[in-house]
């Protein structure tokens, strides 16, 4: 068949796979690590990390059950010409690995985290207001990145607004992650957000908003309320507004939600919370991730 395959290549004109030069599969790996998780995704997540430089349909073919006892597995790639002959196969092995994750607590600087191909979690919870009468707390938003390449990742974790201040005319500055300041009252709490491979406010692919002060308001993404995740249903919020927005269609979030200061989430423990409270927070799960 792979004899017939090049003949006809060479009699309609087209390269010979047998002629080119690179492999047919790269897979730089040795282990596949996958959560539990990923059964709620309901997308072909196997092939990733996974190309053919010479454009091939790649398939695979593994044994892999998840939530199976017995959590190791064997698969095999495998690269398919146009007339489905399998010119080149890999193996590799698959591990589930359950709630494999980084966790940001509030420093008050940039934290950064390079990721390779996979699927990651992505979770933020704004940071509440200062104390005036009462606080205001944090929003949360959540969605799933699904990358084919290697990212790096810029996480701002929000801090706590500043309380009402003795003197009506002294300046009270928002949260960290929130440049919005006031008089006469406490300040709103900083926005936690993720940005995707430029340290800037134009690329930030998901934000939870801070918790409103009495006379400033909480950090936000152009005040959409209650939070922000960049998606296919979202983009038109931003895109109508920014010219020099950063992300692309490859940046979309899947499976995302978004949840107002009102509203019971999980919070960063596990447990529900109604609004978060304190400073903000970030978590990345590894849903899908190589090594």
């Amino acid at each position: 068949n792979k004899i017939k395959t090049d003949a006809l290549n060479t009699v309609l004109g087209k390269t010979s796979v047998t002629n080119l030069s690179s492999s047919n599969l790269i897979a730089d790996f040795t282990t596949m690590y996958v959560n539990s998780n990923v059964s709620l995704l309901g997308i072909d997540y196997l092939n990733l990390g996974v190309k053919s430089p010479n454009g091939l349909t790649i398939s695979n073919e593994t044994n892999f059950v998840l939530g199976d006892p017995e959590n190791e597995y064997n698969i095999t790639f495998k690269a398919l010409n146009s007339n489905d002959v399998i010119i080149d196969s890999v193996t590799k092995k698959i591990v589930e690995k359950n709630d494999l994750s980084k966790s940001f607590d509030f420093t008050g600087d940039k934290q950064e985290l390079v990721i390779g191909p996979g699927i990651y979690k992505l979770e933020v919870w704004g940071a509440e207001s200062g104390n005036d009468i009462t606080t205001n707390k944090g929003s949360y938003a959540s969605g799933y990145l699904v990358s084919t390449t290697a990212s790096k990742l810029y996480i701002y974790v929000g801090g706590i607004g500043t309380d009402k201040l003795a003197s009506a005319t002294a300046r009270t500055p928002g949260g960290y992650n929130n440049d919005i300041y006031c008089y006469n009252g406490s300040s709103g709490g900083g926005s936690t957000d993720i940005r995707i491979n430029n340290d800037s406010l134009y690329s930030r692919v998901i934000v939870a908003n801070g918790g409103d002060g009495t006379c400033g308001n909480g950090g936000s993404l152009l005040n959409i309320q209650p939070g922000y995740v960049w998606s296919q249903a979202t983009k038109d919020e931003v895109n109508s507004i920014l010219s020099s927005w950063l992300l692309t269609d490859n940046n979309y979030l899947i499976t995302t939600s978004v949840h107002a200061k009102t509203d019971t989430f999980i919070s960063p423990t596990g447990t529900n919370e109604t609004g978060h409270s304190g400073n903000g927070y970030a978590k990345i799960t590894y849903i899908v991730s190589f090594e």
